[in-house]
């Protein structure tokens, strides 16, 4: 069975017990009422539960409409723990990355499945036969999703409805569709998948003050159609959107070589498609720098030490940021001989690293399960 009718069943299981209320009212429903429906959670999410895995309640969140939708969006805690099992990210929750539905189970709108940066994922590393068909420039901005319903046209972006990337995005979308007559030029039975580019969206990619959409894919929300290649640029024609240009590389080895090249400045990246379906992240090494460099802390190094990324990690750093991670790394491994002797006396040192305000409870677990590792070596 297509993934999303599973999810798009148990959704309508939802509905049938509690009507339609205001979003902020649905959601502390749907908290009570999941506790006694997790079997059925389950099933529809594909997802086994084991001694040591979260719950799936954990895993994956509806998030409700104004209007009568609801979308389900995998959490933090499925992006931080499913890597670590062989059947962790089942393909519904996979789709759960902006996947909407209407109180009766019909799919509104599919977006991309979670896809991974080249070599954070097993599956990334498994390209024995797979060909690149297309590849695209990543443009660093939010995903914007596209819903036609009712003659009109909404976005949402990953997570929730009314996040101001998704308000932005809606006004973008409907004054767009306005201007271009998409009541009739829009193919409604595609979900379209668009780049919001704007100065209040922009990461570390400046793009020079542009606000647009830039069309990054689609699927037919039916069949599950993939569009891309000349397809995609030729809806782009249709709806009159940019679309994300194509780069002129077709291997693993050439666009690992271009990542490399740290002459690359002010660009994200590019997204490959593989002959099978699989897509696949690679990033400049420009730009992890700048991604790290955002967010280099104590709890960051620690999780890259116990993946044994550090040293890869490091790397990417511009020459101003490399000495401080350095020293934040040998401070962190200088623990290790009070972690054989006395871990809770190790833990304490590692809190003693942060300013209060950062001792939280997770900078906590995450220094307790560096300790372990560390006795573990």
């Amino acid at each position: 069975m297509f993934a999303a009718e599973l999810v798009g069943k148990f959704t309508k299981l939802f509905f049938r017990y509690e009507c339609p209320h205001q979003p902020e009212t649905l959601i502390h429903r749907f908290r009570a009422w999941v506790k006694d429906h997790e079997n059925e959670m389950e099933r529809a999410f594909d997802y086994v539960p084991s001694p040591g895995k979260p719950s799936i309640r954990s895993l994956v969140r509806p998030d409700f409409h104004p209007d009568g939708f609801v979308m389900w969006n995998y959490t933090p805690v499925a992006h931080m723990t499913l890597h670590l099992f062989e059947d962790g990210w089942s393909d519904p929750i996979r789709l759960a990355r902006g996947l909407v539905f209407d109180t009766q189970g019909e799919l509104l709108a599919l977006p991309f499945p979670k896809f991974f940066n080249y070599g954070e994922h097993r599956e990334t590393r498994e390209f024995k036969r797979a060909r690149i068909v297309d590849a695209r420039e990543k443009f660093d901005g939010h995903l914007g999703i596209i819903i036609p319903f009712a003659q009109r046209f909404y976005l949402t972006t990953r997570g929730r409805f009314t996040s101001p990337s998704a308000l932005l995005g809606t006004d973008l979308v409907q004054r767009h569709a306005k201007k271009h007559h998409w009541n009739t030029a829009y193919p409604h039975h595609l979900t379209v998948l668009v780049e919001i580019v704007h100065p209040n969206t922009r990461v570390h990619v400046d793009y020079g003050g542009a606000s647009k959409l830039v069309l990054i894919g689609a699927f037919h929300r039916q069949t599950g159609e993939d569009i891309y290649g000349d397809a995609l640029d030729e809806l782009g024609e249709l709806l009159s959107l940019e679309v994300s240009p194509r780069v002129n590389v077709r291997t693993i080895k050439g666009l690992t070589t271009l990542m490399r090249d740290r002459s690359v400045e002010n660009r994200e990246g590019i997204v490959a498609r593989f002959d099978d379906g699989r897509r696949v992240k690679f990033k400049f090494e420009r730009y992890i720098g700048l991604m790290v460099a955002a967010k280099l802390n104590h709890s960051y190094l620690m999780r890259r030490i116990m993946d044994n990324k550090a040293r890869t990690m490091i790397a990417t750093l511009d020459e101003e940021v490399r000495p401080a991670a350095l020293r934040m790394k040998r401070q962190l491994l200088r623990v290790r001989p009070l972690a054989h002797q006395n871990p809770r006396a190790a833990v304490k040192r590692i809190r003693s690293f942060v300013v209060p305000e950062r001792d939280i409870a997770s900078f906590q677990q995450t220094a307790r399960e560096f300790v372990r590792f560390l006795r573990a070596e």
